[in-house]
């Protein structure tokens, strides 16, 4: 079992079973057990959708939201996004262990090779751009468009 707080300071616990399971089917049309179905695979859109994201959080949390007395709506405004990053990552891990313990190893092995991708990938881009000057790019873009040449001081990049 794993947890997340959301914006409001409310622990959440993520739990997966065939009962939570079922309640994310049958409230939201969406089928945790095949997270590859889908163009894209609904692994990629859990972690490319927001709204759809917060609605499988939602479902899974149902129970303890109704005991709470949250609605819908008042848990989706509480999902900022360091509390849907902690519900994102709560809910793999759980998905990750509820299909090793099933003994379907491919899928949790699908799963973590999904969000490792998704890390490498992200690293890749912020180092990308951390190596972009785009004051440089701006500036070279205006002096084109000049005829090369700015008039006034411009002041040199700090990169």
């Amino acid at each position: 079992m794993r947890q997340f707080v959301d914006c409001g300071g409310n622990t959440w616990l993520i739990q997966l079973n065939v009962d939570t399971i079922k309640r994310v089917r049958d409230l939201i049309k969406v089928d945790l057990t095949d997270v590859a179905a889908g163009d894209p695979p609904l692994i990629v859109r859990l972690g490319t959708d927001v709204i759809l994201l917060c609605d499988v959080l939602f479902a899974v949390c149902a129970a303890q939201a109704s005991k709470a007395g949250v609605t819908d709506e008042e848990f989706g405004r509480a999902m900022g996004g360091d509390a849907l990053l902690a519900g994102s990552t709560a809910l793999m891990e759980e998905l990750t262990d509820f299909f090793q313990k099933l003994g379907r190893r491919e899928v949790a092995t699908m799963i973590r090779t999904h969000q490792r991708l998704v890390t490498t990938a992200v690293s890749a881009v912020e180092s990308r751009l951390a190596a972009v000057d785009v004051e440089r790019m701006v500036l070279d873009e205006i002096a084109k468009s000049l005829g090369g040449r700015l008039s006034g001081n411009v002041p040199a990049s700090s990169v």
